[in-house]
């Protein structure tokens, strides 16, 4: 995949200062944006709070949404989450070993049957604990709440990034055996941490 990234883009949104991100793929890659916010091993609950715009939703196979945490020892606990159209639920991820595995769930979710150019409002609230066991709590699309059930478990890496680093992803994927092209915008993207 390649992609590329734009910001402000004016009249998508009421306070015109969207961000578009552009991506190519072919046999269903995938394109991963990230931005590292703040340093913060004190926090433990998070929510990833944000509008998102999809031109093409036919497009998207999966859209997924992180939360990535360094506490005090130096552990990394990777709070993923994503809409994915092929288990058409909103998966999170675990670890087992030293390899992390998405995890259907029982929210239901798929990205091919949202709405084409229109802002949907996404919210996932996770929290971790000092031992980097994770809890993925909830899920809120178009004011929608959803609860998760039993999606809770290890999650702490060493991973070599800096204490107290708090970094979230937005990762498109087309899908796979095909080739094309996705624009999605976001805006008013806040994580809400305590």
């Amino acid at each position: 995949s390649n992609g590329t990234s734009s910001y402000p883009v004016g009249g998508l949104s009421a306070d015109n200062a969207a961000r578009e991100f552009y991506m190519t793929f072919t046999s269903g890659g995938g394109e991963i944006y990230h931005v590292s916010f703040a340093k913060d091993t004190v926090s433990t609950h998070f929510v990833y709070d944000v509008n998102v715009y999809v031109v093409n939703p036919t497009q998207l196979k999966n859209l997924e949404m992180d939360m990535n945490a360094v506490m005090s020892n130096g552990q990394t606990v990777i709070l993923a989450t994503q809409c994915s159209g092929y288990s058409k639920t909103w998966e999170y991820s675990l670890r087992s070993g030293t390899k992390r595995h998405w995890v259907p769930s029982n929210i239901p979710c798929d990205p091919a049957k949202w709405t084409a150019n229109t802002w949907h409002h996404i919210q996932i609230a996770t929290h971790r604990d000092n031992n980097g066991n994770s809890t993925y709590d909830w899920v809120s699309f178009d004011g929608k709440y959803s609860d998760f059930q039993g999606a809770s478990g290890t999650n702490g890496s060493d991973l070599g990034w800096a204490v107290g680093t708090l970094l979230i992803n937005f990762q498109i994927d087309g899908p796979s055996k095909q080739n094309g092209s996705n624009t999605l915008y976001t805006d008013k993207l806040f994580v809400w941490r305590w």
